[in-house]
């Protein structure tokens, strides 16, 4: 999703001093062009990270990050936290109308937004690529029983049904797994549409960095991370770019092996 701002400028902008908003970017563009099959591939290093998809999605995401609709341009994107990105966009003198991330982003600034859902700001897809309407790329969390207990268990059992994430989904800032929460029980526009989407997805895939070692695909300063911020910097570098991300990603399976 991306949030965006009506009758603003027309620059988006990139928190790049945190790299996984670049994974996030890179892993739309690359499920969308290569396919739910690739996707999982790459995701376990069953692929390598100079096959000819990700070039092609590098290049993609190349074009996106040089273009000039950029606000502040590639070194003010690397010197802009996701926080400060957002601000940027849902504030009264705005430097920015859209920035592409999650659902999250109006909780970010929740408490000094003056800006209405809808009237004020609105969501709208990641575009598609072909023919990839209803793909979604997403995160989320894991419960875990840390004691296995009948109790336990029974209460776990119970916060899988719709009848609890209804309850959960009423109080805002979560999209419910389970289809069978009815989207009336969102609070507000920009949740329901967010929900509606996840519920009617052809292809869901989980972010992808966060599926692979840490210290490949969630580490500050190395892996994924550093290299896609390496790769703001100079955009037009695809075919280094992938060479540094497969040596790093074999570095990081064989240590996990």
């Amino acid at each position: 999703m991306a949030g965006v701002r009506e009758g603003d400028r027309h620059d988006q902008i990139v928190g790049g001093a945190d790299g996984w908003t670049l994974t996030d970017l890179f892993e739309n563009i690359y499920l969308r062009q290569a396919g739910p099959t690739k996707y999982d591939l790459l995701s376990q290093h069953k692929l390598k990270w100079t096959d000819g998809s990700v070039i092609r999605a590098l290049n993609t995401m190349g074009d996106i990050l040089k273009s000039a609709n950029m606000a502040g341009g590639t070194s003010g994107a690397l010197q802009t936290d996701f926080p400060t990105s957002v601000s940027n966009v849902f504030s009264k003198s705005p430097k920015a109308a859209m920035v592409i991330e999650g659902d999250f982003v109006p909780g970010v600034v929740a408490g000094k937004n003056p800006l209405k859902a809808v009237s004020g700001y609105n969501v709208f897809p990641f575009p598609q690529i072909g023919n990839t309407a209803n793909y979604v790329e997403g995160g989320g969390d894991e419960l875990m029983a840390f004691k296995d207990t009948p109790a336990i268990r029974a209460l776990v059992k119970y916060l899988a049904t719709g009848k609890a994430q209804t309850i959960w989904a009423k109080r805002g800032g979560y999209t419910a797994p389970a289809k069978t929460v009815p989207p009336s029980a969102y609070p507000d526009a920009i949740t329901r549409t967010v929900a509606g989407a996840v519920g009617r997805a052809k292809v869901f895939k989980f972010d992808m960095s966060d599926l692979q070692p840490a210290s490949f695909g969630g580490t500050v300063g190395q892996g994924e991370f550093k290299i896609f911020q390496d790769f703001l910097k100079n955009p037009n570098n695809s075919k280094k770019i992938a060479g540094q991300l497969e040596a790093a990603a074999a570095k990081a399976y064989k240590a996990g092996k």
